[in-house]
């Protein structure tokens, strides 16, 4: 499965004066007109030159679908590129359906990783007649950590579509886990004495990573780290690495658990021990061994 190291963005950076406009607010409820503008205003003539060189004769545009099924920003940018590139694009909310009920703006940043985006064809022989044997260049509005276009990549990869390249309107555009942030997640790691398997989790993206990164070095206590191995156990690929208190840990169904994520509202401080009574008598490793030392 080919990754996606970058992606070609509008604009790098997520700029809140223009995620709180009123164009892009109507644009995510429907408005064709201010999803338009919000378009033209944040993608120019120089970024469609550095697209070319993705595109292929075989190329098509699809758009991600959306949770609302009302987001037509994405549909107005493939419509703007079609006609600049002259290749196809097809409307991502009427070939696929999102089997997730819940957006990705209501999910925590850093705990998007743990809450897989799923879809399913709403008429496979459509979808095979759309885009069977072409390079799909996915397109999104914004590309806050990757993960919606990882998880939707990696859907159409199982199906054997070939996924090329990712465009978003504004947002991260390097996907790929870079070696340098794979040292940092490892480190981290390491110093909470988790024993997880980088290389189980290495699809992630680069963003997701450093959401880890923070959460990990935020950790306190025996109950926390142990939550959060659960955790990270429940998105490896390719099996189970042992846990700090191994087969324990690692029977233990995280599922519940991740699903009360997506219960935290947007902008609340990420919580590490969310679901978990904090009790002021919870001591930590080191804690207790210099009590037994005195």
């Amino acid at each position: 499965m080919k990754k996606i190291k970058l992606a070609t963005v509008g604009r790098s950076a997520l700029r809140r004066d223009i995620i709180e406009s009123p164009n892009f607010i109507a644009g995510k409820k429907g408005d064709k007109e201010a999803a338009k503008n919000i378009v033209d205003e944040n993608w120019k003539d120089f970024k469609t030159e550095q697209l070319q060189n993705h595109i292929t004769e075989d190329a098509v545009f699809l758009t991600m679908p959306s949770t609302s099924k009302r987001n037509v920003i994405p549909l107005q940018f493939a419509s703007k590129l079609s006609e600049n590139l002259g290749r196809p694009f097809f409307n991502g909310d009427e070939l696929f359906n999102t089997l997730h009920c819940i957006s990705s703006k209501d999910i925590p940043r850093d705990k998007r990783v743990f809450n897989n985006r799923e879809y399913s064809s709403v008429d496979e022989s459509k979808t095979l007649s759309c885009l069977k044997n072409k390079d799909i260049i996915i397109i999104d509005d914004i590309l806050t950590t990757g993960s919606s276009a990882r998880n939707f990549k990696e859907f159409l990869d199982k199906r054997n579509f070939n996924v090329t390249h990712v465009v978003g309107l504004m947002g991260e555009r390097r996907l790929e886990l870079d070696s340098k942030t794979k040292k940092k997640l490892s480190d981290s790691l390491n110093e909470k004495n988790i024993g997880i398997d980088i290389s189980k989790i290495d699809y992630i993206t680069r963003t997701e990573a450093g959401g880890l990164i923070r959460i990990i070095n935020s950790l306190r206590g025996v109950n926390g780290i142990e939550k959060f191995t659960r955790e990270l156990q429940g998105i490896q690929r390719g099996g189970i690495a042992p846990g700090i208190r191994g087969a324990e840990v690692a029977d233990r169904d995280s599922s519940a658990e991740r699903k009360n994520f997506s219960n935290e509202r947007p902008g609340q401080r990420v919580s590490i021990n969310s679901g978990v009574p904090v009790r002021d008598e919870i001591k930590t490793q080191k804690e207790q061994k210099h009590e037994r030392e005195r």
